[in-house]
């Protein structure tokens, strides 16, 4: 917050908290109606006010005389000491000399014979920009000078070049014998670093070097420097030098220094970050005798060799690499949920991922857990079968296999003209029980030859296909314990969906277009929304899409909008004379419409149907360049793939995310020299039963809860590249419908349970589910569960419930009363997603439970966890209660209540695609499961907080309500606590708090916690002490239902070490990993 000249405020940003003079010069210019505040976050003021100070303290001493300087500082000393209720004033203080000069220290010496440490060019607390200038200093020459007062030394640096060593191995010999620790992240990408180098840093200078070998995965581009001094005056420099000669010394390059004393939230970041490279395992130690040909490999992959040219010689298929495959982020969250879908009793399963993002590579890893749990339980590894129907894929597959299992020569395939009929066990044992098989050599006579369980696992890539009937005989022979489908879309383009036929309708993972695009598996996209001036409010919809018929009448002969795409083509696309582009028409007469339009203006263009004789021939025409655009009716929405499309056209109108995504999927798929693909997408006037949601919420990433927001302010939160921008009248169409269609109202969703009815041809008093309206509607809890509604009697707000919704449906009024204080208290039971928790609540709303007494002591827990999280005070109407009968009693006063909550349960659990399983040691007896989701009031309360309503000793009464601080200890329970919040502010992502690794968490204490005190030696020491220390993290502290959001479960912790005093910086080891989920949200950096 900085000081301001207010003497005129002109249009414009700024950041000024508004005091007094402020307020005046705002009232005098009539400023009142164009100015627009904003709220600071609590976890801000602290800052915003220290700044606002300083810079007011510091306008107000160049004012006054030097003389003046001591007195003012010392009089503002002793207002903040007196006004302190702590003693961390004590811990500021100022020397002002003798001669009312002021002076700072400036060093302290090893000895009094010392000789004084050289210094930076530039002070310690100033920043400055390093730009290798003639009459600047070269960034060789600012870090020679840093080094020398270095405690630490830590380096990201993309290439490492032995040109430019040569001036700096000297300096890495002084940082070796002063005993200080250098540590340098660097990468294979480009094939630029020199082996030589890191052999020679690591062997003569003890430097520690990490390398990440996955160039096509990192593409590591930071170059940075972090000199540590124990002080508290680090210093860091970020900006363009790699190691290179010219870089270092004569390149026009960029490099900002930053200073610990003027900006700290960055070093915390900047301190985060490098630890959580450094202890990815992306970044593997580098150690020459051991790593050198691993690292040959890696750079000689890197400057490029021929993958197709690979896949034909079978020497490189048989032999593995020695790189090591592990998951992308996304794909490692695949795996976790396919493993819950297993463990909740589904052993037929569908992963859907687009195509590009490693579907294999997680067949292979998925293939590679169950091989080492078949091995242990049978002695044998399981007979396996991978399925596909062209050859290359069973090439690469096997490739990708024999890769991540590190077994040569495992497998055996149909591509090396081996013949299924011939397979026996002796022969299958020799290759590892694993056969790739193409779809065409499973032909009945095939299938008669084996056993309906001959194979353990069996594996199907393209999926979609499977309701082919050589597919179909395939899948009714075989009974494998596990079925393992692959797709990119479960929904053909003629409607048939293989999760409903094959599943259940089930997906036991599905990969977001978002987490694909961060991984950078697919080209980023501009997606521009343009108006195109059409009137669809009156043309109707049928399932959900609109009349082909009155499409047409629209569409067809519509000069002013082919115009208007023409236009946009030209302003939009970076080069429409080169572009390859597919146009996505809303029937036959449009694509043969708009083809035409294209030529008119010389851009080559074909209209291909499914009724196209020559489809082939302008695919390749496209590929080739001859033709600029492909006009397509369904066709193209699936099954074709053609990596060179760099532009789509979506101009037909759709509310089906599936069709959305199987459209935008044509253009993600990476080729040589496509960067980018752009995407003009054309919006009239819709129908007001035209739902946007669906297509944008997969668009932007964000949840439904934001996307409006999204759309009004700006997409803020893109992947890497990718930019997304509407013109205003698009704008206002989208935004329009989504207020209408996407907030829930009582209106909104008693409409759309009464569309259900209709839909079942039942009337609306039926009870429906929960979960079939949620289904039908494509709802979520919070749309009804963080709603009020007016009683109809009292006129005031009441929670709305779904049984209220039914009635509201029915009678278009709210009169039910029954329970409102519990029945308010019903969202907080949405995010309850384990079983036994479900179980356990179940049987004490709405089972057969007679008294508390007759519990088991778990089940006891479990009583005082869903009284506290229905009651958080232990009081209702403002009495406590005596006993856990008395409260239990009451809720099962209220049956519907009772069985809606039960309901809502039974529906997050099913939802649910986590595994959760039992902490170790001494956490193992309280009912509390890994990456489950507990509100405070539950978490608190199976530790025994407030347990059987006993007050202490001093006569209070203990209860959840009652702890609003982010650390709890139970003297009784010998347990601490930890609540971590990862987004302290609506603005800010603080960085106090951050998982390093999945098995490293990164916390900070609170202010008054020392290393010294009794709850710091307690952290320090608490394997010793008998205390166990739990972590429960959450994102934010609210969600779409309530201002409270439930916390997940991270397990017990151990201590690693600490660093600073009030607060302490704390590195917890955690007994077991994060969840891929969670790791996800709680990481400093992307991985």
């Amino acid at each position: 917050m900085s000081i301001h000249n207010y003497s005129e405020l002109c249009p414009g940003l700024y950041e000024n908290l508004v005091d007094e003079v402020l307020e005046a010069q705002i009232a005098e210019q009539k400023l009142d109606e164009v100015a627009v505040f904003g709220k600071l976050d609590e976890n801000e003021l602290p800052k915003a006010f220290s700044q606002y100070f300083s810079t007011r303290l510091e306008y107000l001493l160049s004012t006054v005389s030097k003389k003046e300087w001591p007195s003012i500082i010392a009089s503002v000393l002793s207002s903040v000491s007196h006004v302190s209720s702590s003693d961390a004033h004590k811990e500021v203080s100022l020397k002002i000399s003798a001669k009312n000069q002021l002076e700072y220290l400036a060093e302290i010496k090893e000895r009094p014979d010392s000789a004084k440490t050289r210094r930076p060019a530039t002070n310690l607390s100033n920043a400055n920009l390093i730009t290798n200038a003639p009459n600047d200093p070269s960034l060789e020459q600012e870090l020679t000078s840093e080094f020398d007062s270095a405690d630490q030394v830590d380096a990201v640096i993309a290439f490492i070049r032995a040109s430019s060593m040569h001036t700096l191995y000297q300096q890495f010999q002084k940082l070796r014998d002063r005993g200080i620790p250098v540590r340098i992240i660097t990468s294979t990408y480009t094939g630029s670093t020199e082996r030589r180098v890191l052999d020679k840093l690591v062997r003569e200078y003890g430097v520690q070097v990490k390398v990440s070998y996955n160039s096509e995965r990192t593409r590591l581009h930071a170059k940075s420097w972090l000199i540590h001094r124990k002080t508290g005056f680090s210093t860091a420099y970020i900006g363009s030098s790699n190691l290179s000669k010219a870089a270092m010394q004569s390149g026009a390059e960029w490099n900002v220094r930053l200073t610990e004393a003027n900006v700290p939230e960055v070093f915390s970041k900047f301190r985060s970050m490098f630890d959580s490279y450094w202890n990815s395992p992306e970044y593997e130690l580098y150690e020459p005798d051991k790593d050198a040909e691993k690292f040959d490999e890696a750079i000689r992959r890197a400057k490029g060799y021929n993958t197709a040219t690979a896949l034909n010689d079978r020497s490189f298929i048989e032999e593995f690499s020695l790189l090591e495959v592990t998951p992308f982020e996304h794909q490692k969250i695949m795996l976790s949920e396919l493993e819950a879908e297993r463990e909740n009793g589904h052993h037929r399963n569908l992963l859907v991922a687009a195509t590009g993002t490693g579907k294999t590579v997680i067949a292979a890893l998925d293939y590679k857990r169950l091989r080492e749990r078949f091995m242990k339980n049978t002695g044998r590894s399981p007979r396996t079968l991978f399925v596909a129907h062209r050859q290359e894929i069973l090439k690469q597959a096997r490739k990708t296999f024999i890769d991540v299992v590190k077994v040569s020569n495992l497998g055996i395939s149909t591509t090396d003209n081996f013949a299924l009929n011939s397979l026996d066990s002796r022969l299958l044992a020799e290759h590892g029980n694993l056969v790739f098989a193409s779809i065409q050599s499973l032909h009945s006579k095939t299938l008669e030859g084996f056993p309906n369980d001959f194979f353990d696992l069996i594996i199907i890539d393209e999926f979609h296909h499977a309701s082919a009937p050589t597919y179909k005989k395939l899948i009714e022979h075989f009974a494998p314990q596990e079925l393992l489908g692959l797709t990119a879309t479960p929904e053909r383009g003629d409607g048939t969906n293989v999760a409903v036929e094959f599943f259940s309708g089930r997906i036991a993972s599905e990969l977001r277009l978002w987490d694909a695009l961060n991984a950078d598996l697919l080209v980023p996209f501009h997606y521009f929304v343009n108006s195109d001036d059409t009137d669809l409010s009156k043309v109707r919809l049928s399932k959900g899409e609109y009349d082909v018929k009155s499409l047409n009448d629209l569409y067809v002969g519509n000069e002013h909008r082919a115009d208007i795409i023409m236009r946009a083509i030209r302003d939009k696309v970076p080069s429409p004379d080169t572009m390859r582009a597919i146009c996505f028409c809303a029937s036959v007469e449009h694509a043969n419409y708009m083809a035409d339009c294209f030529n008119r203006v010389n851009l080559p263009a074909a209209a291909v149907t499914a009724k196209t004789e020559n489809r082939d021939t302008h695919i390749t025409a496209l590929r080739e360049g001859t033709l600029r655009v492909i006009c397509a009716v369904d066709i193209f929405n699936e099954g074709v793939d053609i990596p060179e499309v760099d532009t789509l056209l979506m101009l037909r109108p759709t509310q089906s995310s599936t069709i959305f995504l199987q459209q935008l999927g044509r253009g993600l798929r990476r080729s040589f020299g496509k960067d980018l693909l752009t995407v003009l997408d054309f919006v009239g006037n819709q129908n007001k039963d035209f739902k946007f949601d669906a297509k944008f919420k997969v668009l932007s990433g964000n949840s439904r809860g934001r996307l409006i927001k999204s759309i009004e302010e700006g997409f803020t939160s893109l992947p890497p590249g990718v930019y997304v921008e509407f013109d205003k009248v698009s704008q206002d169409i989208v935004l329009k419908s989504l207020k209408r269609t996407l907030k829930p109202t009582m209106k909104n969703l008693s409409q759309e349970l009464r569309e259900l009815a209709q839909s079942t041809d039942l009337e609306v008093l039926r009870r429906f589910s929960l979960a079939e309206f949620l289904e039908f509607s494509n709802r979520e809890l919070w749309d009804i569960y963080s709603l009020g509604v007016k009683h109809s009697v009292t006129d005031k707000t009441v929670r709305l419930t779904f049984d209220r919704l039914r009635e509201y449906a029915t009678t278009q009024k709210v009169t039910d009363r029954e329970g409102a204080e519990i029945s308010a208290r019903i969202r907080s039971f949405t995010h309850v997603d384990d079983a036994e928790r479900l179980a356990a609540y179940k049987f004490l709303l709405v089972g057969d439970y007679t008294s508390y007494a007759h519990l088991s002591e778990r089940m006891k827990l479990y009583a005082h966890m869903l009284i506290f999280n229905v009651w958080p005070s232990g009081k209702t109407n403002g009495l406590r209660f005596t006993s856990p009968d008395e409260a239990i009693t009451l809720l099962r006063k209220f049956p519907r209540i009772a069985s809606e909550i039960v309901e809502v349960m039974e529906y997050r659990v099913d939802k649910s695609r986590e595994v959760h399983r039992a902490p170790i040691g001494h956490l193992a007896k309280y009912p509390l499961f890994l990456d489950a989701k507990y509100t405070r009031n539950e978490l608190l309360a199976a530790f025994k907080l407030g347990f059987e309503f006993k007050e202490s000793k001093t006569g209070a009464f203990p209860c959840p309500e009652t702890i609003r601080e982010g650390v709890w200890s139970s003297p009784t329970e010998n347990v601490d606590t930890l609540l971590v919040t990862l987004q302290k502010g609506e603005s800010d992502i603080a960085y106090e708090d951050y998982a390093i690794t999945e098995n490293l968490f990164h916390w900070q204490s609170q202010n008054i916690t020392s290393p010294q005190s009794p709850t710091g030696q307690r952290y320090m020491r608490h394997d010793e002490l008998g205390w166990s220390i739990a972590l429960f993290v959450r994102n934010s502290k609210k969600d779409e239902i309530s201002d409270g959001a439930p916390y997940t479960f991270c397990g017990p912790t151990r201590f690693v070490s600490s660093e600073g005093s009030k607060p302490m910086s704390v590195t917890w080891a955690l007994e077991n990993p994060l969840s891929p989920q969670i790791y996800k949200q709680a990481r400093a950096v992307a991985s």
